[in-house]
């Protein structure tokens, strides 16, 4: 799956701003030419924005300079939609989705981004960049941005992952089946499996719980598991980029989705509870 996200805001302001706290508040038609346009326009005449600063907006007056070529800048870097693979979790009964089991972050901040909308698009698996200890592997794939990809609108991004709602007629082509959802309290160590598209097709692959902590909260980190299975391992070297979300099935029920990948370890990772990604908060 891809999911094209609309941010509601972004940020990074070397220089005027707190780097790596604000975000620059867009509307949704107008985004970062909404911005470049006024900057222009102000001839190097202070412009006030307003920013988000740890959920609190501000406003700010910064004077634009001028290049070299006389045009009024900023000196800030801003963008205002991001792109990237994940899996798909489950579809609830009345359409409603989760997917990644972790919330999407800005890539240089770190930081958990606030959306104001996105949308889900199938994806077609290019090629896999096995893992190996220091260096994550990554599925590496295309989307075409064609509204018979589109088979879905994201409306949350939660820590627990994102959320929002599949288009039913485009959504029946997908392999899904049902299934019972495990509470924390059911799940235990040993022989798990987990559902993957690393080549196009989704498969079950042998897993292994290893850890489970009953009591964490407010985490995607709610237990570990490892990969057994070498079809797997010989595929991707264990868990990859693009993975995240990937169903981790146990005595036939959904006990969560994979979350992280150990960095050194790339068999090994992190899950979140199922039931932490239907409670969304």
């Amino acid at each position: 799956m891809d999911i094209q996200a609309s941010l509601e805001a972004l940020c990074s302001c070397p220089g005027l701003f707190q780097p790596a706290r604000e975000q620059f508040l867009f509307d949704k038609t107008g985004g970062t030419k909404r911005v470049i346009d006024a900057v222009k326009v102000s001839n190097g005449s202070p412009v006030c924005l307003s920013l988000l600063r740890d959920g609190e907006t501000i406003e700010v007056q910064v004077t634009p300079q001028k290049s070299q070529d006389g045009t009024c800048r900023l000196g800030a870097w801003v963008r205002d939609n991001m792109q990237g693979i994940g899996t798909l979790t489950f579809v609830e009964p009345d359409g409603t989705f989760a997917a990644l089991g972790h919330g999407i972050s800005d890539i240089d901040t770190g930081k958990m981004l606030q959306l104001n909308g996105g949308e889900l698009y199938l994806t077609q698996i290019l090629s896999v960049i096995p893992g190996k200890a220091g260096v994550p592997g990554e599925l590496q794939g295309v989307i075409h941005y064609e509204e018979k990809n589109r088979i879905g609108s994201v409306a949350e991004n939660t820590i627990y992952g994102i959320h929002g709602v599949l288009d039913r007629e485009k959504s029946s082509a997908l392999p899904l089946t049902v299934t019972e959802i495990a509470y924390r309290q059911e799940i235990e160590t040993g022989p798990a499996t987990v559902r993957m598209c690393v080549d196009n097709t989704v498969e079950e692959y042998e897993a292994e719980i290893t850890e489970i902590d009953l009591g964490s909260e407010n985490t995607n980190k709610n237990f570990v598991l490892e990969i057994t299975d070498q079809r797997l391992l010989q595929k991707t070297g264990g868990i990859v980029q693009g993975n995240s979300g990937s169903p981790v099935i146990q005595n036939g029920r959904l006990i969560g989705a994979i979350t992280h990948v150990f960095v050194n370890h790339p068999e090994k990772g992190y899950g979140v509870f199922a039931e932490n990604m239907l409670a969304r908060n």
